[in-house]
């Protein structure tokens, strides 16, 4: 999971959207086999306040083909700036990650 990536109100932008979904895959990609990337769209009356804090919107979720590969991108990922944001990254069980359960 990558956390302070961009903030959900630019994911309503389509341009915006493709653009991120494009550059986390690319550069995932350098890590490893990156099977799927997961970004939840915000609906267009989204508005960010601590009742929607606890949802997925705003983060990426990305698979990779193996374990290396994402310990890989978590440890070269984590604590670099995209966009002037810091990113964070975390980790999803696989199963929740297929069944969408984040």
């Amino acid at each position: 999971i990558l956390l302070n990536v961009v903030h959900p109100e630019e994911l309503k932008n389509e341009v915006v959207y493709q653009e991120v979904l494009n550059d986390i895959t690319n550069e995932c990609s350098k890590y490893g086999k990156v099977l799927n990337v997961k970004i939840p769209k915000p609906a267009e009356d989204y508005k960010r306040n601590l009742k929607s804090l606890d949802t997925s919107i705003g983060k990426i979720f990305v698979k990779f083909e193996n374990e290396e590969g994402a310990s890989r991108a978590s440890k070269l990922l984590n604590g670099r700036k995209y966009h002037e944001r810091t990113v964070l990254v975390s980790f999803l069980p696989e199963s929740d990650y297929n069944l969408n359960l984040f």
